[in-house]
């Protein structure tokens, strides 16, 4: 899912991407049989002139927002896209793969096709960045915007072997400037906090917030290489992360009486679930280090209801 001013992008298995108003909700363009196997990324370049879709079938897609025709492809043997983000300030998309790698494509130098969706083009470009080393396939992809050259990638993982957040700089690509364990399973999400706030408090600015499988959020602060904040043991299948702004939901979380006091609240997000439900989390300064040894508290404040759709 990629989501543009008002205006949200999907990516489904029956092989289509959908592009829907915000608003009403309606679906205003479908791009139709994208892809040769099951779409498993999408994201919508700054502009909001191009989508970029990642499949099983090896291939990275453009498509022209005003048309929603594919203007090229990238290919790779083997590489069955995990996960897509554009670079906010250069003409790059990354992808992260199966093969254990992120790679990342020019999309001027995109091959193009001449009619439909053709996957006939595509081969003879190379990616401009390639990231190895993984043990298992990165699944998630956060670009820094204040410093482009900085990408965080979150990782499958079992038993707490391979699922790290990994800190790279791609000008600098023979290994990541920094690995953060703790998660002891798949990473299924991670963004830099300063993409979405202007100013942060003194020790969150240069940090980057993960969820995962396991039911587990951490804060991990990229220049002294710690851990800042940690919550484990929500028994929930996590999976996306939103950063909202501080003050409007702040301000509606005392209304409705779910918090008491804004006081020390440095941050909110939320933090959704595979079982449908959406938590909303304040982060807090303490004076002490908690039990985790970490300088700040996550405290989940709402938690919604599981989804349940109702059969007709």
């Amino acid at each position: 899912m990629a989501i543009k001013n008002t205006h949200l992008w999907s990516a489904s298995r029956d092989l289509s991407i959908r592009q829907w108003d915000v608003a009403s909700g309606t679906c205003v363009q479908t791009y139709k049989d994208c892809h040769e196997l099951n779409i498993t990324a999408v994201d919508v370049n700054p502009a909001g002139t191009q989508v970029a879709s990642g499949s099983r079938d090896y291939y990275v897609k453009l498509f022209d927002v005003e048309t929603a025709k594919c203007i090229g492809n990238f290919f790779a043997r083997r590489n069955v896209v995990t996960s897509l983000k554009y670079d906010p300030v250069s003409p790059v998309v990354y992808q992260g793969s199966e093969d254990l790698c992120v790679r990342g494509w020019d999309t001027r130098s995109v091959s193009s096709v001449t009619s439909g969706n053709d996957n006939s083009a595509g081969g003879n470009v190379s990616p401009s960045v390639h990231l190895g080393g993984y043990v298992y396939f990165p699944t998630c992809i956060s670009i820094n915007k204040s410093s482009p050259s900085l990408i965080a990638t979150g990782c499958k993982g079992f038993n707490s072997v391979g699922c790290e957040v990994k800190l790279w700089d791609v000008r600098a690509t023979n290994a990541p400037l920094i690995e953060f364990a703790g998660h002891s399973h798949d990473v299924t999400d991670c963004v830099f906090l300063q993409n979405s706030y202007d100013s942060l408090p003194d020790g969150l600015e240069n940090c980057i917030l993960s969820c995962s499988k396991d039911g587990s959020i951490g804060i991990w602060d990229t220049k002294s290489k710690v851990k800042v904040a940690w919550v484990a043991g929500l028994a929930k299948h996590l999976t996306v992360i939103q950063l909202l702004p501080l003050e409007p939901v702040c301000s509606h979380l005392l209304k409705t009486k779910i918090i008491t006091t804004k006081n020390g609240i440095s941050l909110v997000f939320s933090v959704g679930a595979y079982d449908g439900s959406l938590m909303i989390c304040t982060l807090s300064k303490i004076s002490d280090l908690n039990t985790s040894g970490c300088q700040y508290d996550i405290e989940i404040v709402y938690t919604s209801a599981a989804y349940a759709p109702t059969e007709e």
